[in-house]
């Protein structure tokens, strides 16, 4: 079998001049075949050496070194057992690291930013501590997951239209969880107030009209918050901020609603704010001025 046939089945040449250099494998060179590269002289492989190779590439995917693999290859006694259990201790706890870094990799990606750790100063423990501590955070809070799940569902689905019967029951079930004191008469008005402003965009963000729905989403984020102390700046500030970032929010909202409505609904929020608040838009504008 010649290198190329090798080759084929994913074992790179580099790969084969190891195993010839750790002498492992004599493969025999054809010096009479002519080639370009005038470096490289091609190689047949027996049958034999093909199974060395081929069990030699597994070995090193497992972990061992070519001085064990040559060892066993001559026959000699090591500890393969050992070794093997070493490297399997040691791949499992890359696991257990790599899969805490994903979930905190879906959390980032959900939101679109990377967290403060929670209750402890940044820099105040390792990273490795820091992010096992926030995946345990984010285990306690149930419902987070459940919400960065359903909109990681929805940034991802094709057709807003074709949403599945099992998923719309999850999202409904959520709803319930996340708001139950609120009717379902009561969550039917706020989405219809959101969906309403799909067909306001002609309209100016400041009008009574647009204004009288804002006002209504404010009222309901006060609800699912359970927090009546939310003011109009940490409203819009809210959403302004959720929305400036590349995040599976962003991208599940422009689905449901469109780009050119959520970019509305930015503007009219804005307004709301200058309308609630004119006091704090002026103080800020003289700071700034």
């Amino acid at each position: 079998m010649k290198t190329q046939d090798i080759t084929k089945a994913g074992i790179d040449r580099n790969f084969l001049r190891e195993c010839e250099r750790q002498g492992l494998i004599s493969p025999k060179r054809n010096d009479n075949e002519w080639i370009i590269n005038k470096n490289y002289t091609p190689r047949t492989y027996s049958q034999e050496e093909v199974e060395i190779v081929w069990n030699a590439y597994l070995c090193r995917k497992m972990g061992l070194s070519y001085a064990q693999i040559k060892d066993l290859t001559q026959g000699e006694k090591i500890s393969v057992r050992d070794s093997l259990n070493e490297l399997i201790q040691k791949y499992e706890q890359q696991i257990k690291e790599l899969q805490v870094l994903i979930e905190f990799m879906k959390y980032v990606k959900g939101v679109g930013f990377v967290p403060y750790p929670p209750n402890v100063l940044m820099g105040s423990t390792d990273f490795n501590s820091y992010l096992t501590d926030f995946i345990e955070y984010l285990d306690k809070d149930k419902k987070l997951q459940k919400v960065l799940s359903s909109i990681e569902y929805i940034s991802q689905i094709d057709d807003i239209q074709n949403i599945e019967d099992t998923e719309i029951n999850r999202l409904e079930m959520l709803s319930h969880e996340l708001v139950p004191e609120l009717s379902e008469e009561t969550k039917d008005e706020y989405l219809s107030a959101i969906l309403e402003l799909k067909d306001m965009i002609h309209l100016s963000p400041s009008c009574d009209e647009v204004q009288s729905i804002i006002h209504k989403i404010f009222c309901y984020c006060k609800i699912v918050s359970h927090d009546e102390t939310i003011t109009a700046w940490d409203f819009a500030c809210g959403f302004v901020s959720i929305f400036s970032y590349d995040s599976d929010i962003t991208a599940a909202t422009n689905k449901v609603l469109g780009g050119k409505t959520v970019e509305f609904f930015m503007k009219a929020v804005l307004e709301f704010l200058v309308i609630q608040e004119p006091d704090k838009i002026k103080q800020i504008l003289m700071q700034e001025g």
